[in-house]
């Protein structure tokens, strides 16, 4: 089976109508304020008021803009037979995987949004997750897809360059090792199959830089296997596209490695 393409995710949006119109506002009154001279005549601390005020439409309107694209996403998979659910509402066993997920655990209170479905005769659930505050916060998108067969913890990641220098398991496949870590409670077990499909993990860094503001996809993904659930998240964000491409990917993934699995 040929590798579908993985979903190339974005760490930024452009600014969507309503910020573009709060922005907006916010110049007319600084140019009003300018030619006018009621810069010079109104007293500083109500100065600094109107322009805060006018300032804070941006945020609004961002806001709303968010809202939004949140609404399109769910509205794209309702089409396709998904349901919007709460954290409380998740299976507690997907929970737990994502929240043994490393570098970042993709712990309950990072869940944005949540809809669950079947595609591609699986039972699927695609999260959006914020992780960390402020400076240090980062955008993920997952998806996850429950199999009938019982795996071992396993954590498969992009190696650090400390890694590189310290004893870690690995599967033996240099073009794997050079830029995955894993990390299983039974190697034994699943890594004769994962070395069947070492190439569905393996993304090579582009030699040119692009200047699309999306890192190349696959580069920062984390995946981890736990029981009937499989999840697989990488850095950034989506839109209905990406989204689908994540389901399609990570579908055709399982597939395969049941179809290994299931080999003599």
């Amino acid at each position: 089976m040929s590798i579908p393409p993985r979903a190339q995710l974005r760490l930024f949006f452009f600014p969507g109508p309503r910020a573009i119109v709060g922005f907006a506002l916010f110049i007319v009154l600084v140019a009003t304020l300018t030619n006018m001279g009621y810069g010079k005549k109104l007293p500083e601390p109500m100065l600094l008021l109107l322009i805060f005020v006018a300032l804070s439409s941006t945020w609004i309107g961002s806001y709303f803009d968010r809202k939004s694209r949140s609404r399109q996403l769910i509205k794209a998979f309702e089409g396709h037979g998904f349901v919007t659910l709460n954290r409380a509402e998740l299976d507690p066993d997907y929970l737990q995987t994502a929240r043994s997920m490393k570098p970042s655990s993709l712990k309950d209170s990072t869940i944005k949004s949540a809809v669950v479905g079947s595609y591609n005769d699986h039972e699927i659930i695609i999260s959006e997750h914020i992780v960390g505050h402020g400076r240090y916060k980062q955008y993920f998108m997952s998806c996850a897809v429950w199999t009938p067969h019982e795996w071992p913890m396993t954590i498969i990641r992009q190696r650090v360059l400390i890694d590189r220098v310290r004893s870690t398991q690995d599967l033996g496949i240099e073009a794997f090792d050079k830029k995955r870590e894993i990390l299983s409670d039974d190697l034994n077990q699943i890594a004769p199959t994962l070395s069947i499909l070492a190439d569905w993990f393996h993304v090579e860094k582009p030699k040119a830089m692009t200047f699309k503001m999306m890192p190349p996809p696959g580069l920062t993904e984390q995946w981890i296997f736990d029981g009937h659930w499989i999840i697989h998240a990488d850095r950034g964000r989506a839109n209905p596209k990406t989204l689908l491409q994540m389901a399609e990917f990570l579908t055709a993934f399982v597939d395969e490695l049941e179809d290994q699995h299931s080999q003599p």
